[in-house]
């Protein structure tokens, strides 16, 4: 049995999910080759078969377990060939605004677009369960489940964190490591660099090569989505959770809430606060 086809783009959750799956669905002998351009950021989980795959570095095979993923805007060519002829793959597809969160939150060098399942049979595990989920007269209803277990396939997919060999990289992760413990308390990424070394320039290159999203982007990223916590799990003002996520202008946390989310603080808070839980974070 395949997944069944869900649209969920419009489902309401019952939480906010950071990564809330658009559409997912299964083609389970595919034989075709994709080769238009997606205005999504999408995940292919390719459980039998195998084929090639085109990126920025050329034409590439891939064989089954593997992941493949297609960027929003980018030429894309990949699909099944022989000796196989033919592929079983589950696709999960998100919003194109989630890909820089995507890309940084499962730490992926923004240059890998494709890798071998580093845990198939866990994988393979919470596939099953989607497809139990999928066939569920509730199915719409069990959306914040879906949400969790494709989050589980990708991270369950990655290879193990590789070894950044370049010492110039390896203090660039230091002081992601350090972006990640602080962000609270910090105002400034490229002043933070400084304090290791590293001219403007230099880090924001260096960065990319690790990170997909830019720093500023990043640091900005982790202090709203704690917020969005505050906001779910407290009672506390907005004014006061403006401050304890580093926004001395209340104003200015308000539209850039606004700008990432398309709610505004008030909102987010009435549509995903759950009570039970109110204050278990004062």
């Amino acid at each position: 049995m395949d997944i069944r086809p869900i649209y969920a783009g419009e489902l309401p959750r019952s939480r906010r999910q950071v990564f809330p799956v658009q559409s997912l669905g299964q083609a389970s002998a595919k034989q075709e080759r994709v080769t238009h351009v997606f205005d999504t950021f999408n995940f292919s989980f390719i459980f039998e078969g195998g084929g090639t795959y085109l990126d920025t570095d050329g034409m590439h095979t891939v064989e089954a377990p593997c992941v493949l993923t297609q960027w929003p805007g980018a030429s894309n060519d990949y699909g099944p060939t022989a000796p196989w002829g033919s592929w079983n793959e589950m696709f999960v597809i998100y919003d194109v605004r989630l890909q820089g969160s995507l890309l940084s939150s499962f730490r992926l060098p923004s240059q890998r677009r494709f890798w071998k399942m580093e845990r198939p049979q866990q994988v393979r595990e919470l596939y099953l369960q989607l497809v139990e989920l999928t066939h569920r007269e509730d199915a719409a209803s069990q959306i914040d489940r879906i949400d969790l277990i494709c989050e589980s396939m990708i991270l369950e997919s990655l290879p193990s964190r590789e070894v950044v060999l370049d010492p110039a990289l390896q203090q660039v992760e230091v002081v992601r490591e350090k972006v990640d413990a602080d962000f609270l308390g910090l105002d400034n990424v490229d002043q933070l660099a400084a304090e290791y070394g590293f001219s403007r320039s230099v880090f924001r290159r260096l960065w990319g090569e690790l990170c997909a999203m830019p720093p500023a982007h990043y640091l900005m990223d982790l202090k709203l989505k704690y917020a969005c916590r505050l906001l779910v799990e407290t009672t506390l003002p907005i004014g006061e959770i403006a401050q304890r996520v580093g926004f001395n202008d209340p104003l200015y946390f308000s539209r850039k809430f606004r700008q990432a989310f398309e709610l505004t603080a008030t909102a987010y808070r009435k549509k995903f606060g759950v009570p039970g839980q109110l204050g278990r974070l004062d």
